[in-house]
Order: structure tokens, then sequence, then C-alpha cells
């Protein structure tokens, strides 16, 4: 009898503690899908109060006419190549209006490649004219990036055995890797370009897209939950999602140096 007394209580026991786990896992879940739907806002929010332009500036003309949007957003890009054009080390500078992502070096096109696909994330229609503008006038800075492929790569060569294996090795052709080639580069500015080779993936690529696609979700799931825990709501990147072909996409990658900046006309 005290055997089944024990059993009924080591049950109803372990029975409240799967009814307290799951009631955690159910709050942790409504926290996630609060801060993920915060996140954005967060965003939108910093965009439309750090960019709103003071009374003296001409951003303040924006909504007056289609002209005056016209002659403020080419000035906005005016402005913002300017200050690439400025520095002395390569940026990127995107245009979407004419589908293509060029490798700038004080103001000189140094490497250009035309877009195939385009998709904008949804925040960049939000913010007013004004503070659109305003935030498009100044480069954006590459903070960090992740990436399919290494970024300085080193090629390992063995020594020939003899003279005969030398001269072959010599006129070898070297064929391009086959790796999958795709990119985030994070800017200072809420704002992410996806850079993505427009190819379609061979089936060893096709592994190497869907771990790099894994990753990416663990890494916002452990940023988010961290948040959650720190009641603190996640930083968010809207996205510009860019396809170009792989060949391009490797050299731009691999020639941008540390922080370089980037310039966008929409």
């Amino acid at each position: 009898m005290h055997h089944f007394f024990s059993r009924v209580h080591s049950g109803f026991k372990a029975f409240k503690i799967y009814k307290i786990a799951a009631a955690l896992f159910f709050v942790f879940c409504i926290l996630y899908l609060i801060f993920s739907i915060l996140a954005p806002i967060k965003a939108y929010r910093h965009i439309t109060s750090a960019y709103i332009p003071d009374q003296n500036e001409k951003w303040i003309l924006s909504g007056t006419s289609e002209i005056a949007d016209s002659l403020l957003e080419r000035s906005a890009m005016l402005d913002s190549r300017l200050l690439l054009s400025e520095n002395d080390s390569i940026g990127i500078f995107v245009s979407l209006s004419d589908s293509l992502l060029n490798l700038v070096l004080q103001g000189v096109t140094i490497h250009q490649s035309k877009i195939s696909h385009i998709g904008t994330g949804k925040l960049l229609s939000k913010p007013d004219k004004a503070s659109l503008f305003k935030y498009l006038s100044t480069s954006f800075m590459i903070e960090s990036y992740r990436s399919t492929i290494v970024k300085v790569p080193v090629v390992v060569k063995h020594a020939p055995k003899d003279t005969s294996e030398a001269n072959k090795a010599r006129y070898a052709p070297q064929l391009p890797p086959d790796e999958y080639v795709k990119y985030t580069l994070f800017s200072d500015k809420s704002l992410k370009i996806v850079i993505q080779q427009e190819e379609k993936s061979s089936c060893k690529q096709k592994l190497t897209a869907f771990s790099y696609s894994c990753r990416n979700k663990l890494r916002t799931f452990a940023g988010t939950s961290s948040a959650i825990f720190r009641l603190r709501i996640p930083d968010y990147h809207t996205s510009i999602k860019i396809k170009i072909p792989s060949n391009d996409a490797r050299t731009i990658f691999r020639a941008l140096p540390e922080n370089a900046s980037l310039v966008m006309e929409l």
C-alpha cells in the first residue's frame, strides 16, 4: 500500500512539473512573438526619430509636389555618393532603380554587376519621405557580415615531385570552386544587404545553402531569446535581397575592406 501511494505521489509531482514547464514554454512563446513584432517597430521609430529634418534643411520640402520629391531623391543620392567618393577605400553603390551593384573607389566605378533579382523589406516604405531622403543622403557603414565563403581564400599547393609534374601543374587551368555564394552585410543604420548568386544551386551547394539558412535562424532565435531574458527589444535590420552572378558576388565580397561604406539608391 505504501508503495502504491508513493507511486501516485511521484506521478502527481511529475504532472505538476510538466504543467509548470508547459506554462513556462507557453509564456516564452508569447513573449517571443511580442518581441519579434516590437523589433521592426523599434527600428521604424528609430529611423523616423533620428532622421527628422530640421526646419532649415531641404528635406522639409518633401511632399509639396512630385517634382520636389524627385529633385530631393536625386539630391539625397548625390549627397551620399559625394561622401562615398571622399573615402580612400573601396565602397559599394547599390542602384535599385538601375539594377546595378558597383564597387567604387574615390568616385570611380572599378567593378559593376547587373542585378537580376531585387527584394526589398517593407520597412523602407514606411517612413515619411523627408525622413527617408535624409536617411539615404548619408552613407551606411558595414559593421559585420555572415557568409558561406571565406573572406581571404588560402590556396595550398604541394611541391612537385619532378620537372614533368611541375610543368604539368604550371599549365593546368585553375577551375572555379564549386561553392555556394551568399552573404549578408549588416550596416549601422538598421539595414542589411543580402547578396546571393543568381545561378541555380547544385546538390552540394543546396546543403551549404540549407546550413547557412539554419545558422541564420538559430542566431535570430538566440538573439531574440537573449533580449527576452534581458527585457530588451532585439535589434532589427530591414533587408534588401539581390541576386548577381556568383563570380561577381565573390569578387565584391573579397574586395570590400573592413567597415566599408555603402550607398543606396531606391
